[in-house]
């Protein structure tokens, strides 16, 4: 990808790799001239009913996500102002750090889910090349959600990835890197 098409790319993979660019504005118009009744029924739809309609949209992974923990996240979203919460959502399907990429100098461990709508897996994969000596976890079935469909999994990976790429001993990363 170039780097001038990365900006476009960003937007266009932002759910269900285009749609929700389709229809976020119209949404942030409705919410802007609407603000009381929209604030009203952010917080009034019940977490167990958006729990539901996650399961039923296909964006989430219905095996693995606990409802616990999807209800959590929308209690919390729920919290949030819609205005500022949409407008977030519409920021991160614009933004691009692909001019960044490939200056940095940390261990990196990218995350890809194969069913992640918001960042697909060929755009975590494209991250991850970029990267000078990144690493990428792709996770089969998981979604946007996988930190929490895939707990066990990424924190094991991360432990490892920190044992074996940061905790190590001074002389040990300097003999690795020559």
């Amino acid at each position: 990808m170039k780097p001038d098409q990365s900006a476009a790319h960003s937007v266009q993979t932002v759910g269900r790799r285009g749609r929700l660019k389709q229809v976020l504005p119209g949404i942030i118009e409705v919410v802007e001239r609407n603000k009381g009744l929209a604030r009203a029924l952010w917080g009034r739809i019940p977490a167990k009913m958006a729990f539901q309609l996650a399961k039923l949209s296909g964006e989430v992974d219905v095996q693995a996500l606990r409802e616990e923990d999807f209800v959590w996240y929308v209690e919390h979203v729920s919290t949030l102002e819609p205005a500022m919460f949409l407008s977030m959502l519409k920021l991160a399907g614009e933004h691009t750090a692909e001019d960044l990429l490939a200056t940095i100098d940390v261990p990196t461990l990218v995350v890809a889910a194969e069913k992640d709508t918001f960042t697909p897996p060929e755009l975590a994969k494209h991250m991850a090349e970029a990267i000078p000596e990144a690493e990428l976890l792709f996770l089969e079935g998981a979604s946007h959600a996988a930190p929490v469909e895939r707990q066990d999994v990424i924190a094991e990976r991360i432990d490892r990835f920190l044992a074996e790429r940061v905790d190590r001993e001074p002389d040990e990363a300097q003999q690795s890197a020559e």
